[in-house]
């Protein structure tokens, strides 16, 4: 058992669905795996749309012994600004640059706030901290997919996608890709709002084509499960998927180019509706590139930052 003692500050309602509330969950079980005091504080309680086996705690009556590593998020406001002022060693791990100039930091250097250091899960979050703030390149803990969950299964040719940063986009998209090629007007488009993990990972599963509508993203988990679970990806890449949008594993582009979004779309469902071997390597590439952010890779990372010995898999 490890003496280091980790919190996580994770003050978000149960029902608010983000893929960095769940990250912070899957670094507390790797954690507690290895042995390690690690507790997620929530004082609405477990979320309710996925399983995890960390431990969580609403807040009220926990006992702190003064030398704790208490991380906090990037969204500087009053609430988080609460866990700042506990005793004990502030990180904060950042999963979006953009809303790194919240409320309680404004123009402040986070030291002032009494964090002593910065943690991130992405390239682009990385360079944000070196370009904006001066800081020394932050260590990365990089996103990881399960990949037992987000498998391909019997596809349909069916666009899944995830509305709510672009609910505009995703509307004109539709109708301008129905009314333009009414030979595919009955094809079905499935949003995915308000869906547990597993009810997503199903209907990604079970679908050969994704609509990223990636928008000011540090990464863009979303496309990444998509592709791991053997969906055609096109759209958009929302900056921070630079790190892993090619043109070999999906078909990207800028924010803005709606109309050429729309054809993509058509030319990947006909494509897929042929049997079109290009398709078929694009997909396979998508699956490739989804492999290389793996649990592995993750906890490797995680227990560097940390400074925990890496003993292989628990």
């Amino acid at each position: 058992m490890s003496a280091q003692r980790i919190i996580f500050a994770c003050p978000f309602p149960r029902d608010q669905i983000t893929g960095g509330i769940r990250t912070t969950y899957r670094h507390a079980e790797m954690l507690a795996r290895r042995g390690v005091d690690c507790v997620v504080i929530s004082p609405d309680g477990h979320p309710s749309w996925f399983q995890s086996e960390a431990q969580v705690h609403r807040g009220q009556g926990l006992t702190l012994r003064g030398d704790e590593v208490i991380v906090v998020n990037e969204i500087i406001d009053e609430v988080m600004q609460s866990f700042l002022r506990l005793p004990g060693t502030k990180q904060m791990f950042c999963q979006n640059h953009f809303y790194a100039f919240g409320p309680r930091l404004g123009m402040r250097d986070h030291a002032e706030l009494g964090i002593s250091s910065v943690y991130c899960s992405s390239v682009a979050i990385r360079e944000f901290y070196q370009n904006v703030y001066g800081y020394p390149a932050p260590d990365i803990v990089p996103y990881a997919v399960d990949s037992a969950l987000f498998a391909p299964a019997e596809k349909q040719l069916r666009i899944a996608f995830i509305p709510r940063k672009l609910p505009f986009e995703a509307g004109f998209i539709r109708s301008s890709f129905q009314k333009k090629y009414p030979a595919y007007r009955a094809v079905p488009w499935v949003a995915i709002e308000g869906r547990s993990e597993r009810e997503t990972a199903d209907i990604l599963s079970e679908s050969a084509v994704f609509l990223a509508l990636g928008h000011r993203e540090s990464f863009g988990l979303p496309a990444i499960e998509a592709m791991a679970a053997g969906c055609a990806v096109v759209g958009f890449h929302g900056t921070g998927g630079l790190e892993f949008a090619a043109p070999e594993n999906g078909v990207w582009f800028d924010g803005g180019r709606l109309l050429e979004c729309v054809d993509a779309l058509h030319g990947v469902a006909r494509g897929i509706d042929r049997g079109d071997a290009s398709v078929a390597r694009m997909i396979a590439a998508g699956r490739a590139t989804a492999a290389d952010y793996n649990l592995d890779r993750t906890r490797t990372a995680l227990f560097r930052h940390f400074g925990i010995p890496d003993e292989g898999r628990p």
